[in-house]
This record gives structure tokens, C-alpha cells and sequence, in this order.
């Protein structure tokens, strides 16, 4: 059995050197998509790569809306915005000000966990504050700093006894005064 090099018709007894004659000559089959022309070594990589003209532009991040034309891509790029240090989990304290060169004392919620800090908290407070700011104008003047502390979490370790220092002197006083 003969294996032929569909490029220049070579012809080789073994598989293995049709194989070998491929890579040294450069000569592989081509997959040519028919969109955008682009071409691959292995059929696989263009049938992967025609997936993207199929649903183009149909994945989209829920957290900053980055769009992708790959679902393994957007899986991809979301376990990276759960392993950001952006995430807070919902016990840490967060406490957010605001200000703005309008505003007479910048507006400041005090320290809570991030599960109780909401945009309807945010808004309130906003329109608490704005009520007597009529023309008061959101622009890029406006700022927002966030505060965040993290709460640690764990065992702990075993407190060594501690030592009352007055109280250790009042006895030292009292055994020196006795003799």
C-alpha cells in the first residue's frame, strides 16, 4: 500500500514517512475558512474557529460586559474577575464618602458590612444630602472613594496569660514592706 503526498504526489511505502516528508517539506493540507480566510493545519482548529463566525459577538460578561466571541473564552476571562482581589465578601466593612468641590462636607457612610452597603443606600443618602443642592450636577467633578476592611477569619491562636505590672508591683511592695 502507497501513501501519496496530496501536495507534490510523492509516494512513500510507510505512513510514517509520508509524515516526515509533510514537515520537512512544509507540505500539509490546508483548512481554508470561507469567511474570513483564514487557514489551519487541522480541521479540528477550523471547525473550532468557525463556531466563532456562527454566534459572533453572542457572549458577554455579566460583571464589566466585555463582549466574546467564544463561550470558553468568557468562561475563561469570568474565573478571572472571581479570583480578582476586587471581589469583597460580604462580612468585610466597607465604608463609602463621596464629594464633589459643590458640596460644602463630602458625603460619607459610615463603616457596615458590604452586604448591607446597596445602590438604593447610596442613592438615599445622595438625595438626603442633595435635597437643598438644586442644581446640583453628577459630573465627572463627582468622586467616589471606597474603603474596604478586611475582617480575618480563623482560629486564632491561644492568648499567653498576661501580666497586671501594678498589680505585680502593689505585691512586690507589700512582700518587701512585711520583712
Amino acid at each position: 500500500m502507497a501513501y501519496t503526498c496530496e501536495q507534490c504526489e510523492a509516494s512513500f511505502t510507510k505512513l510514517s514517512q509520508l509524515l516526515q516528508h509533510r514537515r520537512l517539506e512544509n507540505h500539509w493540507q490546508k483548512f481554508t475558512c470561507p469567511s474570513c480566510k483564514k487557514t489551519y493545519n487541522r480541521k479540528q482548529n477550523l471547525d473550532r474557529h468557525m463556531t466563532k463566525h456562527a454566534d459572533e459577538n453572542s457572549h458577554h460578561c455579566p460583571e464589566c460586559l466585555k463582549v466574546f466571541t467564544r463561550k470558553d473564552a468568557l468562561d475563561e476571562h469570568c474565573s478571572q474577575h472571581e479570583n480578582q482581589s476586587e471581589h469583597i465578601p460580604a462580612n468585610d466593612l466597607v465604608r463609602v464618602s463621596m464629594d464633589n468641590p459643590e458640596l460644602d462636607f463630602p458625603i460619607v457612610l459610615k463603616f457596615m458590612p458590604r452586604s448591607a452597603l446597596t445602590v438604593d443606600r447610596l442613592l438615599s443618602e445622595i438625595e438626603r444630602v442633595l435635597q437643598s443642592y438644586e442644581q446640583f450636577v453628577v459630573d465627572e467633578t463627582f468622586g467616589i472613594k471606597l474603603v474596604h476592611v478586611a475582617i480575618v477569619k480563623g482560629s486564632g491562636y491561644r492568648m499567653k496569660p498576661t501580666v497586671d505590672i501594678t498589680q505585680m508591683l502593689q505585691n512586690k511592695k507589700k512582700k518587701s514592706n512585711k520583712k
